[in-house]
C-alpha cells in the first residue's frame, strides 16, 4: 500500500509509519493483500479501543488466577503432609501400644515366675506412659527384690505406692503380699533388734506408728551404747506396758534398760569408766578418775583454762569446764 501524503509504498495497515497519515487501499492491490489488511486493520483497531487499561486489568486477571492456581497447590501440599503426619501419628501410637503391652505381658510372667529383676525391668520401661497398673507392679516387684536383698526398710517403702483398693490382674497375689509383709513386719523388727542392728531397726521402724515400740526400744539401745543415759531412759519408758507383737521380750528390754538407769546404776557405772574428752567437769569425778591431787587453773581473756593432776604423770586438761586433753 501507498502512502497519499508522502508517496512511501510498501506500507500496511491503516496509518503511515513515516508521516503518519491514513492510508486508503487502491483497487489495484490484492485482494488477499486487502483482506490481510483488513484482519491486521482490525487486529490494530482492537488493540486501540482496548487501550493500556483493558491490557492491564487482563494482566491482572491473569496474576490473580496463576497466585489461586499456587494458593491451591500449596493449600493441597500442606493437606497431604497434614494426612501423612496424622497417618504416622496413628500408626506410632499403634506400635507403642503393641510394645507397651509386649513389655507388660514380660512383667507378668516374670512375676509369676518369681524373676523380680526382671519384672522391675519390664515394668520400669512403662512407667513413663503410665501403662496400665505398671507403677504398682513395678512397686511389688521392686518391694520382693529388696525382701531378697534382706532391706526391709526399702521393702516396707515400696508398698506404700499400692492402693489397698487394687484390683488388677494380680489383685490377689499382691494383696496377699502386703497382708503377708504387714504380718511379717513385726517379727523383722524384732530380728532386727535381736541381732543388735539397731540403727537398722530404727531406720525400718520409722514413720510407721504400729511399729513404735520397736523404734523406742532401738533408739534406747542406741543411746544405751553412747552413754546418754538420759535419753536411753526417756525411750525405754515410752513403752508403758506394751502389748502387742512380742509384748514379753519387748517389755523385758524396757525393762532391763530401765533398770540400767537408775541414778545408783548410772553412778556406779560412771565410777567404773574412764573419762573421755567433751566431758564436764562433774562428769570426770563421777568417773573412775574421781576427784585430782591438784588443780592449776589460768584464766585470760579467752576462758579458763585447767589443769588436773592426777598420780603415776596423769593429766586432764580443761577448757571453760569442758575436758579437752587427756595426757597418761
Amino acid at each position: 500500500m501507498k502512502c497519499p501524503s508522502c508517496d512511501t509504498d510498501g506500507l500496511t495497515g491503516i496509518y503511515c509509519s513515516n508521516c503518519g497519515a491514513k492510508l486508503t487501499p487502491t483497487n489495484e492491490e490484492d485482494p488477499n493483500d486487502a483482506t490481510n489488511s483488513n484482519q491486521e486493520n482490525n487486529n490494530e483497531q482492537t488493540t486501540i479501543q482496548t487501550g493500556p487499561q483493558d491490557v492491564f486489568k487482563k494482566h491482572s486477571f491473569t496474576q490473580k488466577k496463576e497466585a489461586g492456581l499456587t494458593a491451591k497447590k500449596i493449600y493441597i501440599f500442606f493437606g497431604i503432609i497434614g494426612v501423612l503426619i496424622l497417618l504416622y501419628i496413628i500408626n506410632s501410637n499403634g506400635t507403642n501400644t503393641n510394645w507397651n503391652e509386649s513389655n507388660y505381658q514380660k512383667g507378668i510372667q516374670s512375676i509369676k515366675d518369681s524373676n523380680w529383676n526382671d519384672a522391675a525391668s519390664y515394668f520400669s520401661i512403662l512407667l513413663k506412659d503410665n501403662y496400665r497398673d505398671s507403677k504398682i507392679l513395678y512397686s511389688y516387684a521392686q518391694s520382693n527384690v529388696s525382701l531378697g536383698k534382706k532391706d526391709y526398710r526399702m521393702a516396707k517403702h515400696y508398698l506404700k505406692d499400692i492402693p489397698s483398693s487394687y484390683n488388677g490382674d494380680l489383685h490377689d497375689q499382691v494383696l496377699a503380699y502386703i497382708k503377708d509383709n504387714n504380718d511379717q513386719k513385726y517379727k523383722i523388727a524384732l530380728d532386727l533388734i535381736k541381732g543388735l542392728k539397731y540403727q537398722d531397726a530404727v531406720s525400718y521402724c520409722a514413720n510407721d506408728d504400729s511399729l513404735k515400740p520397736f523404734y523406742n526400744i532401738a533408739s534406747a539401745m542406741i543411746s544405751l551404747g553412747n552413754d546418754d543415759f538420759d535419753m536411753a531412759r526417756y525411750y525405754a519408758e515410752k513403752i508403758n506396758n506394751y502389748n502387742g507383737y512380742a509384748a514379753d521380750e519387748i517389755n523385758s528390754y524396757a525393762n532391763k534398760i530401765l533398770n540400767e538407769t537408775t541414778p545408783d546404776k548410772i553412778k556406779a557405772r560412771k565410777k567404773s569408766e574412764g573419762v573421755r574428752t567433751g566431758m564436764t567437769q562433774q562428769e570426770v569425778l563421777d568417773s573412775s578418775w574421781g576427784k585430782p591431787k591438784s588443780v592449776n587453773k589460768t584464766t585470760t581473756r579467752y576462758g579458763v583454762h585447767e589443769q588436773w593432776v592426777y598420780g603415776n604423770n596423769n593429766y586432764l586438761y580443761f577448757e571453760n569446764g569442758i575436758l579437752t586433753t587427756i595426757q597418761n
